[in-house]
């Protein structure tokens, strides 16, 4: 077949056009590739902010191969956001963000940025420190929250705070110095809390004794840090490692322990508003502990730890489990080790994080992202 001369041009000029095409769509590629940011050990928590970028703590040191002491901010693509930068010593386990933005950070370490503080401390938006909050701190916190009155409550492993006597829990002044109004008497650690809508605080943990009476592992408190008599759950002897409540109320406990009271649960129960056991929920997590709850919006139940299996059903530590406990057949993705925490993206995608190496069937590194499905992202 023979080509005119302008027609062989115009073969050529689209030939020349496809190629592009493809090179660009080969970029386009490369540059849209997967969720997975390479931390290079264990993230602890995660925070999403309002913009939708993504704060993470834990133990890492590197994240993509840029320096991370414990500390780093993504892009909600999962790139580094490399205008943050913030450095601990030492491992960082709880994060929390003040509606002002700016960010609360707890666990090991003894200095943030170059500059001492003792285990917790509070930074700017850019990860700078923040100096004008001084804590005095007692020991590593595993949990803070923020009130809407802006004063921060923090629990973990600590038996005196600055030179107070405070087992477990504190309440701190939004300048961070301690509010001495507040002392839960706890006799052991508090591992977990949930700030109820009420102001009420559901305390979880080691604990034996909390504000003079007998509670085993659970109790709750008023918003000033009296103990609230008339919720009495049954004892749990074991490690209480997470907290949820639902919208009617009930509140879910997961851990490491095989019975509330002298009733068999496999670390998970859920107990009624005044404490009672809640007889009619008991899907079973066997494992070696639960390590979070999360309630999503929808009602359903996110379960994590080191689970094997979730209301009969074989699981590799992660599963959904429907309002009433029975198990959600559509939401199984796989973590080949320990997942520690969840949290939620604004357009609905699951954030999760631990001590994996490979998540839904994919290679990631401590920290990766779900669709509600369950599929890697």
């Amino acid at each position: 077949m023979n080509f005119s001369r302008p027609c062989l041009s115009r073969i050529l000029q689209l030939s020349r056009a496809a190629l592009l095409i493809g090179v660009l769509a080969s970029k386009e590629s490369f540059v849209s590739a997967a969720f997975a940011p390479n931390c290079n050990a264990r993230v602890s928590d995660i925070a999403v902010q309002e913009d939708g970028r993504i704060l993470l703590a834990g133990d890492f040191t590197f994240v993509d191969g840029i320096p991370a002491g414990g500390l780093v901010r993504l892009h909600s693509d999962g790139s580094v956001d490399p205008t943050f930068n913030a450095q601990a010593d030492r491992p960082v386990f709880c994060l929390a963000i003040q509606p002002d933005g700016k960010i609360l950070v707890g666990g090991e370490f003894t200095l943030m940025n170059g500059v001492s503080r003792l285990y917790i401390a509070r930074l700017n938006a850019d990860g700078s420190l923040d100096k004008s909050f001084q804590a005095e701190g007692g020991g590593p916190p595993l949990q803070m929250a923020v009130l809407h009155n802006r004063k921060i409550i923090v629990a973990g492993a600590f038996l005196n705070w600055g030179s107070e006597p405070r087992v477990g829990i504190v309440r701190l002044q939004s300048d961070g110095r301690l509010d001495r109004g507040f002392n839960a008497g706890a006799d052991e650690p508090i591992n977990h809390f949930v700030v109820l809508p009420d102001g009420n605080i559901v305390v979880g943990g080691d604990f034996r004794v909390l504000g003079g009476e007998r509670r085993m592992g659970i109790g709750r408190l008023h918003a000033n840090g009296k103990l609230v008599r008339f919720f009495d759950p049954p004892p749990i002897e074991k490690d209480m490692e997470a907290l949820a409540v639902q919208p009617d109320g009930k509140v879910l406990v997961g851990g490491d322990f095989a019975k509330v009271g002298d009733q068999p649960r496999a670390n998970i129960a859920r107990l009624n508003s005044d404490g009672s056991l809640d007889n009619g929920f008991n899907p079973g997590a066997p494992g070696d502990g639960l390590h979070s709850l999360f309630v999503l919006p929808d009602g359903r139940i996110l379960v994590c730890g080191l689970v094997e299996e979730l209301d009969g059903h074989p699981v590799k530590n992660m599963g959904r489990l429907n309002p009433d406990g029975s198990f959600d057949p559509t939401f199984i993705p796989e973590a080949n080790s320990a997942v520690n925490r969840f949290a939620l993206q604004n357009d609905g995608k699951l954030l999760v994080c631990g001590w994996f190496t490979v998540l839904a069937g994919q290679p990631r590194n401590y920290m990766g992202r779900l669709s509600q499905e369950g599929n890697p992202d």
